[in-house]
């Protein structure tokens, strides 16, 4: 698997939403699905609602990526010198 590269993202989002990245904090982790997100995130038309997503989210709930894969979540959140933690 090669997150480095962010090849998991399904959606990336724009710079002002990626700006989060740059506070090195605590990010959480959030099992969602496309239909929970499609209000807030472009490019997930063709996505079906109930697709199983993974967003990484800053302290401040600000979505900053979306993955489809949980451990890939981690790993990007880990890769990029984030904190990750898992919100139930």
């Amino acid at each position: 698997m090669n997150t480095r590269n962010l090849e998991n993202f399904i959606v990336s989002l724009p710079p002002e939403a990626r700006s989060a990245w740059e506070a090195r904090g605590i990010v959480y982790v959030r099992s969602t699905t496309a239909g929970e997100l499609r209000p807030i995130v472009e490019g997930l038309e063709n996505v079906p609602d109930d697709k199983r997503l993974y967003a990484i989210h800053a302290a401040d709930g600000t979505p900053m990526a979306i993955l489809d894969n949980r451990d890939a979540a981690f790993i990007t959140a880990r890769e990029n010198e984030m904190v990750p933690v898992s919100v139930h």
